[in-house]
Formats: structure tokens, sequence, C-alpha cells
């Protein structure tokens, strides 16, 4: 016998603020024609939603003035998510330093500063250093500390195999407790503790080369290779992807072995240690380059470090190195593509980052009948790695737009609302 899902009228409802507010978010101002258009909500609908937002403060309208057909001038109106409503607290933890952001709704900067971290991984000394922060960071904008939403966290996977319980005074004893909860705790307000390359990945999608791509792969490529998926904004946790290191696709069976037994995988071909190998078991026969130069002919000498300073000295040794390395990432990439079924791609990393490895992928991918599958799109990141926080802010707010908290302000706003909240 099928079961047929039962769905109440406030459980659709509830669709509909969501659909009506994570358009606005993301198209960043539409009017209520574009909304209905944008969203498929009948214009009933649409007008309902806007009252309930525009009496709770959610939005706000604003005016547009635009020219018509007839040379004259229309007033537009245009709703777009308030401001002011509430504040994010964003932290991105690297090696060596943290930056703290605030943000406003519309995911615009209030306040910042960056912070030295300690080189020695200590969580209990991390836990100190965010609550000694985040509080200075909310007592700079009173103001906006009174509204804060939720605070969103990225860690480097350093922090990965650590035990992630901190030991916090409540008043009445001393608990060990889960970083996140721990600070939800103190704060009273969601926390989300996320892995580096998601947040990343997520303010790829709101400020980077995948501004508003419709899905997309992230590809980390540094001493290892990291792999997610992003689909309108949020992280797809894909078995495929979840449960598989995309890192070990055997693109050469005759390469060198990786530590998963096989030959050829792509993290043994593309990383910072592969072009390092790379670079020196060919620097043996070539004198009359800089990394020769500066390493004094000693392999042991040679780090990747050393290689960022060629290539952005123009050396064609290194250049070459990076060339042959972008056509086997290239190869790695036409697998994942085919794996996952999504055409859309971007590079990050130190490997994505070197100087001119942009123009070296861009030539590798137009250079094989192979790689041109139909709509495909391979682009490096052209987001500074300090705006990582942007990715932080988008996890709380679209938490926020998508929790009860609207129910909760409407039934305190409007006394009809609640008088026929059924349950």
């Amino acid at each position: 016998m099928k079961n047929n899902k039962v769905v109440y009228i406030k459980d659709m409802k509830r669709t509909n603020q969501v659909i009506f507010l994570n358009a606005i978010f993301y198209q960043k101002e539409m009017s209520r024609t574009e909304l209905a258009e944008f969203t498929g909500l009948n214009p009933a609908t649409v007008a309902v939603l806007t009252k309930q937002l525009l009496d709770i403060k959610m939005i706000v309208e604003i005016w547009e003035i635009m020219p018509n057909s007839s040379k004259k001038v229309t007033k537009v109106s245009l709703l777009q998510i308030n401001p002011h409503g509430g504040c994010i607290c964003a932290v991105s933890v690297l090696s060596n330093t943290i930056t703290y952001t605030l943000f406003n709704m519309k995911l615009e900067k209030i306040e910042e500063f960056i912070v030295e971290n300690s080189e020695e991984i200590i969580l209990q000394q991390l836990f100190e250093n965010l609550v000694e922060n985040i509080d200075l960071l909310l007592a700079n904008r009173p103001k906006f500390s009174k509204k804060l939403l939720g605070i969103s966290i990225s860690i480097p996977r350093e922090y990965d195999d650590m035990d992630r319980k901190v030991l916090l005074d409540t008043g009445v004893s001393a608990d060990r407790m889960n970083l996140d909860f721990a600070l939800g705790f103190k704060y009273k307000q969601p926390v989300f503790i996320e892995p580096t390359i998601h947040s990343r990945a997520i303010a790829e999608y709101y400020l980077g080369a995948a501004k508003n791509m419709e899905e997309f792969i992230f590809i980390d490529v540094s001493e290892d290779i990291q792999t997610v998926v992003v689909q309108k904004g949020q992280i797809v946790k894909m078995p495929l992807v979840v449960h598989s290191n995309l890192g070990h696709i055997i693109i050469d069976r005759n390469g060198p072995k990786c530590s998963c037994g096989q030959r050829g995988c792509l993290g043994v071909l593309v990383t910072t240690g592969a072009i390092v190998k790379r670079v020196k078991r060919d620097l043996l026969g070539e004198k009359a380059t800089l990394v020769h130069e500066l390493s004094g002919g000693d392999m042991n000498q040679v780090n990747f470090d050393m290689i960022i300073r060629c290539t952005n000295e123009g050396d064609r040794f290194i250049e070459d190195i990076i060339a042959k390395t972008a056509e086997m990432l290239c190869t790695g990439i036409f697998n994942m593509m085919a794996l996952l079924n999504i055409n859309n791609v971007v590079i990050d990393g130190k490997v994505g980052r070197l100087t001119n490895f942009s123009h070296a992928l861009a030539e590798a991918w137009g250079k094989h009948i192979l790689f041109q599958k139909e709509r495909s799109c391979v682009l490096v990141t052209s987001l500074p790695q300090e705006e990582v926080n942007i990715g932080n802010g988008a996890i709380v707010l679209r938490n926020y737009l998508e929790t009860g908290f609207i129910e909760d302000k409407l039934a305190a706003y409007d006394n009809t609302y609640r008088k026929y909240k059924y349950k």
C-alpha cells in the first residue's frame, strides 16, 4: 500500500517563506512581479508574504527610478533583505592567523580584525582566543551585538584529528563540551563549525568565479586534493564525494605509486609535493634556471615556496612543469565531471593560485577534443583567501532564513496569526 505524505498548511506557508526570502537574498533585490516569476508563487501569495515580512522588518522596500518606453520615468518598488535586521559573527581560522568579521544581513562587513594564531595547535587555547576576540568584535559594535543571529567558524584540516572538547566554566561547574556547544552555551545563539574548504566554496558562490552558478565542483589542490560539490549555495554531501577521495582517480597507470597502492593517481601527479618532486627530477639536466640558481644545485633546498618565487619571476623551466601539471589536472577534472554529472569546476588551493596557472589550465582544456564537453566551464578562483568569511556568514544567514524564527516573530506581532496557528 502506498503511503501518502500529509502536507499541512502551516508547512506550505513556511516553505513559501523560505523560497521567497532565499530568492531575495540571492538576487539582492527584486520587484513583486519578478519574485512571482522567479519563485513560481502566485502574485496573491507574494503580496501576503511581502506584507508579513515588511511588518516584522525582515525585508525593506526601496524605490528605484527607471526610464520607460515613453521617455518618462517610473518609480519601481524593489524588496531587499533588511540589512539592519541582525548581525553575523564569522571566524576564519588559519594556521598563523584568525580573522574575525561582523556582517549585517546583506553580508556587508561591519567590523573586521585579524589576530595571530599559535603555530602549536591547542584546542583549548583556540577556544579562549575565540571567546576573547568575539567579545571584542561585538563590543566594538554594541548596537549590532544585541541582534546576533549566529556564529560560524571555519577550521582547517590540521584540527580534524583533535578531540573537539574544551573545558568551559558554566558558573556552576567546569564541564568538557564540544567546541560548538561550548560557544553556543556562552553566546546563546547557533554556532556552526565547518571545514575551511566548505566556507571557501560557498564564498566562491557569492563573490568569486562561481558567482551564482547553479552547481559546481570545488577542488582544492594543495598538499593533497579536497573536493566538495555546491548546489544553490549549499554544500551537498554526495556519497561519492563524502565516502571516497577523488584524488585517487587514476589518470596514468604507469605513473608513480600512490599511498593507496595504485599507480598514477591524480593526487601524486598534481599536488604541491608532486610538483616539487618533478622539479627536482628535471632539474638535474637544467642548470640555466632560476630555481637552480636559488637552490645552488642542492636538490634538498628545493621546496614549494621556491617554486612560487620562480613562477612569479617567470622562470620558463618552472612554467613548463606547471603546464604539464595543468594537463594532468584537466584529465582528472574530466573524469570528475563524468562521475558527478556536473559541468562546472572551480580550482583553488596552493597549486591553483600559482602565477599563470589559470592560463596554463585554459590552454590545456582547449587543447584536447576529449575535454570539450558541452557547456563545461573550468575556472581558477578569483577570490582572495581572506574573503572566506563571506562563506561563513552565508552559512549562518541561510540557516536563519530557513528556521522557524518567522513564525515566532509573526505570532508576537499579530494576534490574529497567533489565534489561528494550529499545531
